[in-house]
């Protein structure tokens, strides 16, 4: 489905069916009554998803997501960065949000440098330790010295801000509908914090 071309501004059933797909996939339970619901309710979620897809509007209990504390297990639980956060949300933006992905996802991946390969298909973050190691090696047994720096990925998304995220979705050459859809589902995103 990925692969086909879409008129942006018609939304179809199946691409709900597919979204309905990865659920499955995820093999959650919390998804089970979407995932195994009847025609009745996946032709009410469908013609609800149609008004937004063409009125460009959302509910505003969309905008709310929740994050949740979680003890990493090891250190003090008081110190913040030994506890990391999940994002909650409710399932009907997240299925919408997921369509609209799905939709985005091939002019990103034709977009993205060859050197993203976080989130992308065929790749694992394992392969960025690979790297790292190898080029370690390499210095170390050429005698030449190095200055290696890495970043907390983690404390760049808490400052990454709508705006750039944007402007990177801008220069992947998606724009119109779905530009406007993805900014409709993050343009006023409130936080809810969950703690222990």
């Amino acid at each position: 489905m990925e692969d086909e071309q879409h008129d942006e501004n018609t939304f179809e059933k199946k691409e709900l069916y597919e979204a309905i797909k990865r659920l499955k996939k995820k093999g959650k339970k919390c998804y089970q009554f979407i995932t195994k619901a009847g025609t009745g309710l996946i032709e009410a979620v469908f013609q609800f998803f149609l008004r937004i897809w063409k009125e460009e509007w959302a509910p505003s209990d969309w905008e709310c997501t929740t994050l949740i504390q979680i003890f990493k297990g090891k250190g003090l639980p008081e110190k913040l960065e030994n506890n990391r956060f999940i994002h909650t949300k409710v399932w009907m933006p997240k299925l919408f949000e997921s369509i609209v992905v799905a939709r985005m996802k091939p002019k990103v991946n034709i977009n993205m440098s060859k050197y993203q390969i976080g989130g992308s298909e065929g790749h694992r973050p394992q392969e960025h330790i690979f790297v790292i190691k190898s080029v370690i090696s390499l210095f170390s047994l050429l005698g030449i010295d190095l200055i290696a720096t890495l970043i907390d990925i983690s404390k760049f998304f808490d400052k990454e801000n709508l705006r750039d995220g944007m402007d990177a979705v801008y220069r992947s050459n998606i724009t119109d509908k779905i530009y406007r859809l993805w900014f409709l589902m993050n343009k006023k995103t409130r936080l809810r914090v969950k703690t222990g």
